[in-house]
């Protein structure tokens, strides 16, 4: 199918009781800052509220909306389209036999949706659309999810100029488009409250960054991509993280690069970047835009945080590689060995976040990746 398999881990689900916070301030490169609850006093790591803030019910539903909600947990927060959590072929054979003339009879969208069916929350999520009447359409460029008329149109290429990956595309429009759809029918506050641009928005963004970090990793490739990984190259005043990494890269300095991208600047840069916009929007509180609480601020940095990372980790093993192989970086991500030792620890990672979640990414990514390392 074009990407590796990583492997589903066995998920329990635990209750998070809240540890006191500790402020952090983001600072862009203008000069501009806001503060926001930050990491817990406690652990040191970015919790999340353990109230589920971001799919806090509305409590007026619009009208013509999907609504009810999900039969089904799909582990939204921490395994959607992750590629955890394998779907049989058959099963998805049977859903493109079932709904085959609601779906696009474009091959390349058709293969695309099939890949993601893969994954587990995205194939419920899809199946749970179709079964609702959807119907998915291909469009040459962008994409649009509209509950009305029961349609999520995907585009199959790139705008230029846009922030698009060709490579990853229409896979990646898919991933964002079915999420509206997930906080549309789980009645979200973020879906359902007034927004100029959509605040749902602020919740899709990293975990569709999430989406293409895996599945670049899972085509070979490495995800220091400017069109694809909004958060290693933001605007805060810490500079450009992708550029700070390949600049070490570019030095032939595989120790170094090991310290950076296990540094608390680098896992704290990241952070703020994505949180940016989320805090810029909520400190100008300009009319039509959802202010977030502190608990959707919390766990909107937690998301981020899960990002950071795998990003990291995935760093952190490639360097460890080159140092004992004396392969370039590129060669490293192209490495089926490398594949197979970044799947193990993903399914290790997550399963770790949804057994103990107060453990905190950054731990528990470490101690997943250990055992891989060379």
């Amino acid at each position: 199918m074009g990407h590796r398999s990583i492997p589903a881990p066995v998920f329990i689900v635990c209750c998070l009781v809240c540890p006191l916070l500790a402020d952090e301030t983001v600072i862009h490169y203008s000069g501009d800052s806001w503060r926001f609850p930050g990491r817990s006093a406690a652990t040191g790591d970015y919790m999340p509220s353990g109230s589920n803030s971001l799919f806090d019910r509305a409590s007026t539903l619009r009208p013509d909306r999907a609504t009810g909600g999900f039969s089904d947990d799909l582990k939204i927060e921490t395994s959607y389209a992750a590629f955890l959590g394998r779907i049989p072929s058959a099963q998805i054979d049977d859903v493109f036999r079932r709904y085959r003339r609601k779906i696009d009879a474009n091959e390349r969208f058709r293969n695309a949706l099939r890949r993601l069916m893969e994954d587990r929350s995205f194939f419920l999520a899809a199946k749970d659309f179709l079964q609702n009447g959807g119907r998915f359409e291909a469009w040459e460029f962008g994409g649009r999810y509209d509950w009305p008329s029961k349609t999520l149109g995907i585009g199959l290429g790139c705008n230029e100029g846009s922030f698009c990956e060709p490579v990853l595309e229409p896979d990646t429009t898919l991933v964002h488009e079915l999420l509206h759809y997930i906080f549309d029918k789980r009645d979200s506050v973020l879906y359902e409250a007034a927004d100029v641009g959509g605040a749902d928005h602020q919740a899709i963004a990293p975990l569709e960054e999430r989406f293409r970090i895996a599945m670049l990793i899972s085509l070979g490739r490495s995800p220091l991509n400017e069109n694809a990984i909004n958060g290693l190259y933001g605007f805060t005043s810490s500079g450009r993280l992708g550029e700070q990494t390949q600049a070490l890269i570019d030095r032939g300095d595989p120790e170094a690069l090991g310290r950076f991208v296990e540094s608390d600047a680098f896992y704290t840069n990241y952070v703020h970047s994505g949180m940016v916009s989320t805090l810029s929007s909520n400190a100008v509180g300009a009319e039509g835009d959802y202010i977030f609480t502190d608990a959707q601020v919390r766990d909107l940095a937690y998301l981020w945080a899960i990002n950071a990372t795998i990003l990291r980790e995935s760093f952190r093993l490639a360097a460890a590689m080159m140092r004992s192989s004396t392969t370039t970086w590129e060669a490293t991500f192209a490495n089926g060995d490398y594949g197979m030792r970044f799947g193990s620890f993903m399914g290790a990672f997550i399963g770790r976040l949804q057994l103990n979640p107060s453990s905190g990414p950054s731990q528990a990514a470490r101690e997943a990746m250990t055992p891989w390392l060379p």
